[in-house]
């Protein structure tokens, strides 16, 4: 079967990673995404993919 791997890539487990260590210190969804060069919701994706719950 073709089609898109599932999981994230090498770049955006980096992005995640970092994602989730401002998100511990309290950083609002909208200034993670400025910081690490995503949309508000990729965010969103990137907490949940690295088991944390969604609190913003």
């Amino acid at each position: 079967m073709g089609g898109k791997k599932k999981g994230l890539s090498q770049d955006a487990i980096k992005k995640a990673e970092t994602a989730v260590m401002l998100y511990k210190e309290k950083k609002t969804a909208e200034e993670i995404a400025g910081i690490i060069g995503v949309g508000r919701s990729t965010v969103y994706r990137y907490l949940e993919a690295m088991g944390q719950k969604r609190i913003l």
